[in-house]
């Protein structure tokens, strides 16, 4: 096919189509090995940061819903 060709898919019809792709791979001189030393530069607790402010709120919305509940079925 032409790659500039328009191919029309409004029809309600099989259409065979071929789609390609070119990539360029851009050599590195970083070895094997410590090619993760970039992303693994970051500390620990920066990674493990802990949400406070969602665990309370799920923790009250529980609690509401639960009083909620007892309401009702009382």
């Amino acid at each position: 096919m032409d790659p500039h060709s328009v191919l029309d898919l409004t029809e309600d019809r099989e259409v065979d189509a071929e789609f390609t792709y070119t990539a360029k791979w851009k050599g590195i001189y970083i070895l094997f090995e410590n090619r993760m030393d970039k992303f693994m530069q970051t500390s620990l607790p920066h990674i493990l940061e802990i949400h406070w402010f969602s665990i309370v709120n799920s923790c009250v919305s529980v609690l509401l819903l639960t009083g909620f509940l007892a309401t009702i079925l009382m």
